[in-house]
């Protein structure tokens, strides 16, 4: 188990959300349009199957809506992006970082995808290109994950994300993930977490 990242100070609560370079993709800011994404995700049981029960049209609107504010708020808040596999496909997933509470420096990694966009390479550039914005853009001392313990999917992609375990952290059967700025920054230098990364930006 890694040593664990130690509370990192606040940073400058002034950062706006902003486009993520995903070379081939699309990454931009949740807007209005997304609504049927959205819906579509969080109604989808498939998608929803390690998190929770599928939602209302009701629910998810109401989801959206807070996430769709929230991207207009000044840092510590949450910051949503829908991403598309190429430039003229239309949108088949969001990422997300959302502020600790506790810990004004770190955020929660998330993501969810439509099924069709699973197994070619594009989910993890897309939560790549997120982190880079959490540590570059932001200046998050940490970034942490979590997921359902029974789903395998998740632990094999934090890893690869260069997330280590923090068994110490599990609850209610949910298991928990974190990385350190400079943790990551050095494994982007030895290229020990996905060889994709540098193919997520330009």
């Amino acid at each position: 188990m890694p040593d664990p990242v130690a509370p990192s100070k606040p940073i400058a609560p002034s950062k706006p959300i902003a486009p993520l370079p995903l070379a081939g993709a699309r990454a931009l800011p949740l807007a209005t349009g997304d609504r049927a994404l959205y819906r579509a995700l969080h109604g989808d049981p498939t998608v929803m199957s390690f998190i929770c029960t599928p939602l209302s049209i009701e629910a998810a609107d109401a989801s959206f809506d807070a996430a769709l504010s929230a991207n207009d708020h000044a840092w510590p808040a949450r910051r949503t992006w829908s991403v598309a596999a190429s430039e003229v496909d239309p949108p088949c997933g969001i990422v997300a970082l959302v502020a600790d509470p506790d810990d004004l420096g770190a955020a929660e990694l998330g993501g969810m995808f439509l099924p069709s966009a699973r197994g070619r390479g594009f989910v993890g550039r897309s939560l790549l290109a997120a982190m880079r914005f959490g540590f570059d853009a932001l200046g998050l001392a940490r970034i942490d994950a979590s997921h359902a313990a029974a789903h395998r999917g998740a632990a094999a992609m934090a890893g690869k994300l260069g997330f280590g375990r923090r068994a110490d952290l599990d609850h209610d059967g949910v298991q928990r993930w974190q990385v350190g700025r400079d943790e990551w920054r050095g494994q982007r230098r030895r290229r020990e977490v996905l060889p994709l990364l540098d193919e997520a930006t330009p």
